[in-house]
């Protein structure tokens, strides 16, 4: 793989926007570093949008969609976009939508736009399964725990393995083994055992939004 620094100057003028990841990418030990925060702000400034995917849940991401210098945040594993848009205080504006939530910010200078993938009938419909999928996971596979952040997951499950506890290569593939066994797509990230119903994945998730901000 070849350095950005070492692209030859013709090679940026393509280049519409940036994405990334955000554990053990833009963070260390959890935290986003100073470092990390001036990159996104240089590339900001420069004209090219960030978009920052993960396998973290809405509740976990929401904050950071906010304050980053980032143009939104794929959460979930490609299944829902959260992007900033400009207060609106006009009477009548909704709170929060069924495809597109506007949830206001802190102080009322942004909102925070939630668009997903799936209609709300379908995240209904399979946020069951995947609380039976989770279930199954903690009765069968020896020291499984959801990961902390669960609370604030939409469209998803995960399973810690590296995170605040420890699984082994074992019984990660016994976790996956479950999922899949269940109907639900399932990957392994630096931390997590993630689970979901859909096609989506990071990539395609990456792509959707690309389409919906970049054009």
């Amino acid at each position: 793989m070849t350095p950005l620094t070492q692209l030859p100057a013709g090679a940026w003028r393509g280049v519409a926007g940036v994405f990334t990841d955000i554990d053990d990418t833009l963070t260390t030990s959890g935290a986003i570093t100073l470092d990390a925060l001036r990159a996104l702000s240089a590339l900001e400034a420069a004209g090219l949008p960030v978009i920052a995917v993960t396998g973290r849940p809405v509740g976990w991401s929401e904050p950071f969609a906010l304050g980053w210098p980032v143009r939104a945040i794929v959460a979930e594993n490609g299944a829902v976009l959260l992007t900033r848009t400009a207060a609106d205080t006009s009477p009548g504006q909704p709170g929060v939508t069924e495809e597109k939530g506007l949830r206001p910010a802190s102080g009322g200078r942004n909102q925070l736009q939630k668009t997903y993938q799936q209609d709300a009938e379908t995240r209904r419909r399979n946020f069951g399964r995947l609380q039976d999928a989770a279930a199954r996971v903690l009765r069968e596979v020896r020291g499984a725990t959801l990961a902390r952040d669960s609370a604030g997951r939409e469209t998803d499950i995960a399973i810690d393995h590296s995170e605040f506890m420890h699984l082994s290569e074992r019984r990660i593939g016994e976790v996956v083994r479950i999922l899949r066994e269940e109907g639900l797509h399932a990957t392994v990230s630096s931390i997590h055992v993630n689970g979901w119903i859909g096609e989506h994945d990071k990539w395609q998730g990456a792509c959707w939004a690309a389409r919906e901000l970049l054009g």
